[in-house]
């Protein structure tokens, strides 16, 4: 009479994947299986189906020892005590009018029941990073310019790079401090942040800046040092007038004598202190513009368009109409230029590669004079690739 084969109780796979210990027992039984005994013989056994069997085995050839464990958790772990649905409202600005406001505030408006420890976790594990960060401070705009900030993003509102942010040369200024060292960071205890050990001295330095200005396109990157110890700026101070000699009224020792009362009125020569963020038109036109005509040029040689774009600054002379002679030189060379709204910094791309620059500059903490600056200056940003560029124009 024939025995029948009773396999061993094994639930389903149930399309899911099965444990470790599993996958190792069938691979177990089938590496010391009894001569002639089939590959159905020993699923029939694991209560697994032939097809799986045969699926392990090829995954075990090809991958060796990793296709026996478990990819995935055995356990999904414990429900979370905030659902996803109010997590994901505390960090949408549409659906969270109390986001300036404590956790505790927060957690009563949406009706979590939970201590305010628990939804700081929450909210690093669970969402991007989300906490209670200090507010960027930014000046309030004005009617005027908020009014060409509207007019700017209509006029520009589906513009692409092939369309037009490829041909646009984006200029500005910037200015870097040998004095900004930045804070370091030390292990210690609460309460003990002004200890002797815990502080950071600061070395006595001169005020050393430099001043660099910058272009960026789609195509290039540059940088200029301008405001040097070789041009200091063009400080000119009224002065009087000298007297003039009246022959009938007055004899010659009388007029040398009003010559010499009018020297010693003369005023003396200042002493030129560099102020840093500040241009004269003529500097500019002189000493920058001719570089950004360049770009323009260069653009217009290699694909048929070049637009230059400026910042409000006094020294680009918007303000002074055609007879200034930044806008005399940009109509000479027939440069087209694309409006800049005033206070409107997030609308040039160079600010965020100065952005990106400055915080490269300054980990660079051994500066100790005006030649290394300029030497650190120069290697950020030739690390700076163009597809950070590119990426911030797009």
């Amino acid at each position: 009479m024939k025995v029948p084969y009773t396999p061993t109780r094994n639930p389903p796979l149930a399309n899911h994947e099965a444990i470790t210990r599993r996958k190792a027992k069938f691979f177990k039984a089938f590496d010391s299986r009894a001569p002639g005994r089939l590959l159905q013989d020993v699923c029939y056994d694991k209560g697994i189906e032939y097809s799986t069997g045969k699926t392990w085995l090829r995954r075990r050839r090809i991958q060796g020892s990793p296709s026996t464990r478990r990819s995935g958790k055995h356990r999904p772990g414990r429900t979370p005590k905030i659902p996803t649905e109010p997590l994901q409202k505390m960090v949408d600005p549409a659906e969270n009018p109390v986001r300036r406001e404590p956790f505790l505030v927060q957690l009563e408006h949406f009706g979590v029941n939970t201590s305010e420890r628990t939804l700081q976790r929450s909210l690093r594990a669970r969402t991007n990073d989300a906490q209670l960060y200090k507010c960027a401070q930014v000046k309030t705009i004005s009617e005027s310019n908020l009014k060409q900030r509207r007019e700017y993003g209509a006029r520009n509102l589906g513009q692409t790079v092939e369309d037009l942010w490829q041909y646009v040369v984006f200029t500005d200024e910037a200015h870097y401090s040998r004095n900004a060292i930045p804070q370091d960071r030390v292990l210690r205890e609460r309460g003990t942040r002004y200890d002797v050990k815990n502080l950071q001295e600061l070395p006595n330095l001169e005020p050393c800046s430099v001043h660099v200005s910058g272009s960026i396109s789609w195509h290039h990157k540059e940088i200029t040092i301008y405001h040097d110890e070789n041009d200091p700026p063009d400080v000119k101070i009224p002065k009087p007038r000298k007297p003039i000699r009246r022959p009938k009224r007055e004899t010659t020792p009388e007029y040398e004598q009003r010559v010499e009362d009018w020297k010693e009125s003369l005023p003396h020569d200042p002493e030129i202190k560099e102020s840093g963020n500040s241009m004269t038109q003529n500097y500019y036109v002189d000493k920058l513009l001719p570089g950004h005509i360049e770009k323009v040029h260069h653009l217009r040689t290699q694909f048929g368009r070049g637009i230059l774009m400026e910042d409000g600054d006094g020294s680009h002379g918007k303000k002074s109409g055609p007879v200034g002679r930044a806008n005399q030189l940009r109509e000479a060379n027939w440069i087209e230029t694309l409006e800049h709204p005033a206070q409107s910094h997030d609308l040039n791309p160079k600010e965020g590669i100065w952005n990106m620059h400055k915080a490269r500059v300054h980990r660079r903490r051994r500066r100790n004079n005006l030649t290394e600056l300029i030497q650190v200056i120069f290697e950020e940003f030739k690390e700076i690739i163009m597809y950070e560029v590119r990426a911030r124009i797009a």
